[in-house]
């Protein structure tokens, strides 16, 4: 992870209504994490994350190196 102006979401953001902030990307700066998943939406391209054992979430790709 490479920024802290990023969070993480339990979905992608702006896909449903239901979507909320989890954590923010700082915690895990210089951290090595695991892509599970990638999802392109119309505005930006996310991918969801795990660390560890532990799935953080949904973030902008832009937050990782």
């Amino acid at each position: 992870m490479n920024t802290s102006k990023y969070y993480f979401y339990n979905k992608i953001y702006g896909t449903a209504l239901n979507t909320k902030k989890m954590n923010n990307a700082k915690k895990y700066a210089n951290k090595k994490v695991t892509v599970i998943r990638e999802a392109k939406t119309s505005r930006s391209t996310w991918v969801q994350i795990k660390y560890g054992n532990k799935l953080l979430g949904w973030v902008n790709k832009k937050a990782i190196k």
